[in-house]
């Protein structure tokens, strides 16, 4: 057995982090020293297998790359103390994994309905509504 690696589990695999704010532009995903508190697929997997449904809404929104929700967290908790997710603004167009995904789709011609169901993105669709609404 390697102590050394057993050393480096203990020291800097095994902590928990409370600061999320270093994050990839393009994904959202934490990284650096904040990357201990990203969610991996088995644990997604697990949470899902035992239906914890609010756990993963969270983990996978406010607390992951939705800051508009982020942001609405972070007010509920200062006014009230704490914060529930049924108070939350549920927009798909906020996620940044959600939209990177989404173009990666579209620029190889696929389909995706990830964001919306076609071949615009979120930024065309929302542009032209604004358009109709202001001509």
């Amino acid at each position: 057995m390697h102590i050394k690696r057993v050393q480096q589990l203990l020291a800097k695999k095994n902590r928990y982090s409370f600061d999320t704010e270093k994050v990839e532009l393009k994904s959202g995903q934490v990284k650096e020293e904040s990357k201990v508190a990203s969610l991996s697929d088995p644990e997604s997997f697990a949470l899902s297998a035992i239906n914890a449904n609010y756990a993963l809404k969270e983990f996978l929104g406010p607390r992951a790359d939705n800051q508009l929700q982020k942001m609405e967290l972070y007010k509920q908790i200062v006014r009230d103390g704490y914060a529930t997710l049924e108070a939350m603004t549920e927009d798909v167009t906020q996620s940044t994994t959600l939209n990177t995904v989404n173009m990666y789709l579209l620029g190889s011609g696929l389909n995706s309905d990830l964001i919306i169901n076609g071949l615009k993105t979120a930024y065309t669709v929302n542009n032209e509504l604004r358009k109709k609404k202001q001509g």
